[in-house]
């Protein structure tokens, strides 16, 4: 499976939902979309690819996810490929449009 694009809003720190940093969706063959992927900075400093969730019964659910290790490497390793250009480009929205806005896009594939 082929990841065809990445598209992120970038966040300044502590402004983006639960503290991301951008938030997004990856588009796969074209063909399908995961949104409200994140982009989260964990307490070491490392950057996170958080698949979107829902809030049930005190508990968050993976709504998607990667299956094996090998997918979700694939995955953390685009999009963070992606965030590494948008960012350098761009500097972060304080006010964002809302997601289905004008997103920077980042064409991962020809």
């Amino acid at each position: 499976m082929i990841i065809t694009s990445v598209r992120l809003r970038l966040f300044e720190r502590g402004q983006g939902p639960r503290g991301a940093l951008a938030v997004g969706s990856i588009r796969f063959d074209g063909g399908w979309q995961i949104e409200h992927v994140q982009v989260i900075e964990k307490e070491n400093g490392s950057l996170l690819v958080v698949m979107p969730t829902r809030y049930e019964k005190g508990r968050y659910h993976d709504v998607v996810h990667p299956i094996t290790e090998q997918a979700r490497q694939h995955v953390n390793r685009e999009v963070l490929l992606a965030y590494a250009r948008v960012a350098a480009a761009f500097e972060p929205l304080t006010n964002p449009a809302p997601l289905t806005g004008t997103a920077e896009h980042v064409k991962l594939r020809p």
